[in-house]
């Protein structure tokens, strides 16, 4: 026989006219394959990874269909390999529900609305069929990422400071050549791609810091041991003063980001100074580096630093003096420094009073440790006029200042 349904009729009557036999059976000869067909909801960002729901139509086209022999298998995992609870899902079950199907013809169609998948997980889909004549479809496979949600616990950090400092509650942290920036975030299901630093100029940054800059897609490295950390790093060099934030994308392209108010400095270059004299005497020498003046003396000492500060602590909290140091004869001098019209140069003086040799001393190191070549200055006051006392061995004077000997 052909393909396709058959009855099969019989009958027999002997010689003798005995009663007839009679057989018949239907029989079906079905040597097609099923053909399975799953069309899902939801384009992919890229690479089957999805950040919203996916629903699944699936069709069989057999003739002689049964649901009892669909054979459908879900497993949802997540990025550590763990298995996602999906029980209340019962898609296994709700496969080989007869009343779920419905045909046009010999294509069987199951109702989609069971067929939703909106929990975060990665899904592998496995679907077997095998008709009555025991044709068996070829085996569907599917894998793909469900994963609706942002990544969690970002954090940013960076290398140990040299010296850091808090003003009205944001911390500034001193490095010299660069500052290292770590930053992580935590992905349960598909995993963070990449992220972007950004290093925001701060207010108080002057023409020499790096501008604003955000930098290329850093790719995100996945923890060998939690693998639902993943870490970046990136180096700010000097000169810089600034904030940082960052951006990152998991594979879903699920977006999120943090900024931190703490500022980072990067500070290579050693302070510079300027100074001026100002004396009371008009006739003022300088000799053999020395100044000689019969009046008092102001001294105005110009420092041109970026990081300018008075006070800052240590990395490890020990509060230390950050300012510049002037001292008059070894005496640590009590100095008011101000800002030059919000630049970057900050105005001192000292002045020098009453007769006396005096050695004056500036020494400033910033708060990146760069350290400005020391300062030293010798100056000579005296206001008192010179006395001159002059004594002769022969007094015998004649007629006034008449001398007959030598004298």
């Amino acid at each position: 026989a052909t393909v396709g349904e058959h009855r099969l009729e019989f009958e027999y009557t002997d010689l003798s006219k005995n009663e007839t036999i009679t057989y018949s059976k239907d029989i079906r000869i079905d040597n097609t394959a099923p053909i399975i067909n799953v069309n899902y909801t939801g384009i992919p960002l890229k690479d089957n990874y999805y950040n919203s729901e996916r629903i699944a139509t699936i069709t069989i086209n057999e003739r002689n269909f049964n649901p009892r022999e669909v054979l459908l298998s879900v497993t949802a995992k997540d990025i550590t390999g763990a298995e996602v609870d999906i029980t209340s899902k019962r898609y296994e079950e709700y496969a080989k529900d007869a009343s779920n199907w419905s045909n046009n013809g010999d294509v069987w169609t199951l109702d989609p609305k069971g067929m939703k998948f909106d929990i975060d997980a990665i899904y592998s889909v496995k679907l077997e069929y095998t008709d009555l004549a025991e044709n068996k479809a070829s085996v569907y496979t599917s894998d793909f990422v469900i994963d609706k949600t942002k990544s969690s616990d970002v954090n940013i950090e960076y290398s140990t400071p040299i010296a850091e400092k808090v003003l009205e509650k944001v911390s500034f942290g001193f490095y010299q050549a660069s500052v290292t920036v770590t930053v992580t975030a935590k992905d349960q299901t598909s995993g963070v791609e990449y992220f972007e630093i950004k290093y925001t100029q701060d207010d108080g940054a002057n023409k020499s810091n790096k501008e604003t800059y955000t930098t290329e897609k850093l790719t995100a490295v996945q923890d060998e041991t939690d693998k639902t950390l993943f870490t970046a790093t990136h180096t700010v060099d000097a000169e810089a003063r600034g904030k940082i934030s960052v951006e990152l994308f998991d594979k879903a392209g699920n977006q999120t980001g943090k900024v931190d108010e703490n500022v980072v400095v990067a500070d290579t270059i050693a302070p510079g100074l300027e100074y001026e004299y100002t004396f009371t005497d008009d006739q003022v020498r300088k000799y053999n580096n020395v100044y000689y003046t019969k009046g008092e003396t102001k001294v105005e000492f110009t420092i041109e630093e970026a990081n300018f500060d008075l006070s800052l602590k240590t990395a490890d909290g020990e509060n230390i003096s950050g300012g510049p140091v002037i001292t008059v004869n070894g005496k640590v001098q009590d100095v008011e420094w101000k800002q030059k019209d919000g630049t970057n140069k900050w105005l001192g003086e000292i002045t020098l009073s009453g007769n006396g040799d005096y050695v004056v001393e500036l020494s400033y190191t910033d708060r990146s440790t760069n350290e400005m070549d020391k300062y030293s200055q010798k100056v000579h006051i005296d206001a008192t006029p010179a006395i001159f006392e002059v004594t002769y061995d022969n007094n015998d004077a004649k007629n006034g200042n008449n001398y007959k000997a030598d004298r």
